[in-house]
């Protein structure tokens, strides 16, 4: 786990000094919030905001990241301006050699439509969805693994409710 930490607070080191806002989401945010997984992907959503989405793009080629798909650079601000007309669910950004995951920035999940934690990985502040919006997200698909994941966090949630005087 501490390797993984370790790599999560380098990476998102970076969205904080490019003053990104986002939120860890999807499996990402499971493990953030205590189910230990493998990840292949770190979830995310941003706020399309004009601004922001200039500052994620920037990172994105600074750190020469590669789009899966057909969308180059130059026209990729525009494409994520657009997003009523979204086929994909998410776009995935990667770097073979120097980053072990992909990056999934999910298209169709507004950032202002869930409650957000602040969390530390180091001295670096995370963004995560909290765990009741999680919750509900995954009950929303069902799956084996899923069902792992609800049990394993309803007692995280009855376990911190529990210490709330």
């Amino acid at each position: 786990m501490k390797k993984y930490l370790l790599k999560f607070e380098r990476f998102f080191n970076f969205f904080e000094k490019y003053n990104i806002n986002f939120t860890i989401f999807g499996d990402t945010a499971t493990y953030m919030w205590g189910v230990r997984k493998k990840i292949r992907y770190i979830d995310l959503i941003i706020d399309f905001e004009d601004k922001n989405l200039e500052r994620f793009i920037k990172l994105m080629q600074n750190m020469g990241m590669k789009i899966k798909g057909n969308i180059k650079y130059k026209f990729l601000y525009e494409y994520l301006k657009n997003k009523e007309s979204f086929q994909e669910e998410f776009l995935i950004f990667y770097h073979r050699r120097i980053f072990p995951w992909r990056i999934k920035l999910h298209l169709k999940e507004n950032i202002k439509d869930y409650k957000i934690v602040e969390k530390k990985l180091g001295e670096t502040k995370v963004y995560v969805i909290s765990l009741e919006d999680l919750i509900n997200l995954k009950k929303r698909k069902i799956n084996l693994k899923t069902l792992q994941d609800l049990h394993f966090m309803k007692n995280v949630l009855s376990n911190t409710l529990e210490k709330v005087p």
